[in-house]
């Protein structure tokens, strides 16, 4: 990993007080562009999409934007997962819900 699990763990309790239990962090392989996590608690679970360590371009990692279109397409009938927290200064989004591998990756 290219965090601290700690800090996460601290900045994710300040924001979302009702987490409980443990937490566990998993990668999720298959991604693309942006390393993606399972990070869940007791009691709710979470997928962490941040950009990578190293970029070669920045607007090619931008889940800012990735965040952006997910929060306006929510309130339409398109199945989108809802968006938790946005941290811009490390460039890393939260969302409920769980992964969908791509067409490709369930053959």
């Amino acid at each position: 990993m290219d965090f601290e699990p700690q800090v996460l763990q601290g900045f994710l309790e300040a924001r979302l007080p009702d987490l409980r239990g443990p937490m566990r962090i998993e990668r999720i392989g298959g991604g693309q562009s942006n390393p993606t996590y399972f990070v869940a608690f007791g009691n709710r679970s979470l997928v962490l999409r941040k950009q990578p360590a190293s970029s070669l371009l920045p607007s090619a990692h931008a889940v800012d934007r990735e965040y952006r279109v997910m929060q306006a397409v929510a309130p339409t009938s398109l199945p989108v997962p809802r968006m938790v927290l946005f941290h811009a200064g490390r460039e890393v989004e939260f969302m409920d819900g769980a992964a969908v591998p791509a067409p490709w990756e369930l053959a």
